[in-house]
């Protein structure tokens, strides 16, 4: 953890869990970005944006369109 992101959480009065919940989820959101970053950066990301609009258009859940693709329900919902 940085020091500013320490310094954070103590300003916040965060409980030791809560200090490590809040760490996990910057791992996680560091994690989710750089996949995504991956993915661009090997074309994977439009094929996956083609992918879902096909898969909505037949009417395919978005729980499973995010399973099959790896985009979130947010890239998901704003298809056409």
């Amino acid at each position: 953890m940085s020091e500013q992101n320490e310094a954070d959480c103590k300003s916040a009065n965060l409980t030791p869990e809560e200090m490590n919940e809040y760490q996990q989820s910057l791992k996680i959101q560091r994690d989710n970005n750089a996949a995504l970053s991956y993915a661009k950066k090997e074309g994977g990301y439009e094929k996956a944006i083609e992918i879902a609009t096909k898969l909505k258009a037949k009417n395919t859940s978005i729980e499973e369109i995010a399973e099959l693709t790896g985009l979130s329900f947010d890239e998901i919902e704003v298809l056409g």
